[in-house]
């Protein structure tokens, strides 16, 4: 019996060591996951989000500030270029539009003492009310162009927030090859597959 006792009792101190290696081990693996889980969550909490609202209201602010928020600097001149477009179309319409407009008034008057310096060129008054109407309409298109290269501006400065951490793979790949149909009749086509 005491031999029995002798043999049994090792096993259970060996069991039991067994135990507390294993809780150990666990323990310690649980820390190390717990320590690696506060790493990347500080980390994350120092890594600077990308804000697609501050994106926004920069563009809305100052034409190109949300692009260059977003580091797309390529597209500041395009979009001053494009504002620049705009303006000159304007400019010009409008100071077009204002000289048919004055040369129909000074027509209209009633006024034998007014000197009319367009009529040689514009005998007919129905060609100056088109040439009017026609600067008018060119005018006016050219701010609503304006406001929705604005509009433009604020959009692509949203989007390209709301996609700044959008990874492109180079693993994105297209195949063309032929494709053999089964059917009752040969059928052959081409087929298309897409790898994200």
């Amino acid at each position: 019996m005491q031999q029995l006792c002798a043999q049994s009792a090792p096993t259970l101190v060996q069991d039991t060591s067994k135990k507390s290696v294993d809780q150990s081990s666990t323990l310690n693996s649980q820390n190390t996951a717990n320590t690696g889980i506060q790493n990347d969550t500080a980390q994350r909490a120092t890594q600077k989000k990308h804000s697609a609202r501050k994106a926004t209201l920069f563009s809305t602010v100052l034409p190109g500030l949300g692009q260059a928020y977003n580091t797309k600097y390529w597209k500041i001149p395009v979009i001053y270029a494009g504002f620049g477009a705009m303006s000159y179309f304007f400019t010009i319409n409008n100071s077009r539009y204002l000289k048919y407009k004055k040369a129909l008034i000074l027509r209209n008057d009633d006024d034998e003492t007014t000197i009319d310096d367009y009529a040689t060129q514009y005998p007919n008054q129905q060609t100056l009310i088109e040439y009017k109407d026609y600067y008018r309409r060119n005018r006016d298109l050219s701010v609503i162009g304006f406001a929705l290269f604005y509009v433009l501006n604020i959009v692509d400065a949203n989007v390209d927030a709301n996609l700044f951490y959008f990874d492109v793979s180079d693993d994105l790949s297209m195949e063309w090859m032929p494709v053999a149909i089964p059917s009752s009749t040969f059928a052959s086509g081409i087929g298309i597959k897409l790898k994200f």
